[in-house]
């Protein structure tokens, strides 16, 4: 990212709450194309955490000299 002239602001985890077992029934749900994506996303209840080992987000700004 410094290379393209982006300073990264804030990056964060992101884990599922729901149980294992939940999630792994709903996974399942979804490849036999009975749970649509959004209905995935609404059973595995997604949530900020600090680990960032397995999903996270951020962003980052454009430096005034690279714009």
């Amino acid at each position: 990212m410094r290379q393209q002239g982006l300073a990264s602001q804030e990056i964060v985890g992101l884990k599922p709450a729901a149980s294992p077992m939940a999630i792994i029934g709903s996974l399942r749900q979804h490849k036999r194309g009975e749970l649509s994506f959004a209905e995935l996303g609404s059973r595995l209840h997604v949530q900020q955490s600090k680990d960032t080992s397995v999903s996270y987000m951020g962003y980052a700004i454009k430096s005034a000299k690279h714009a």
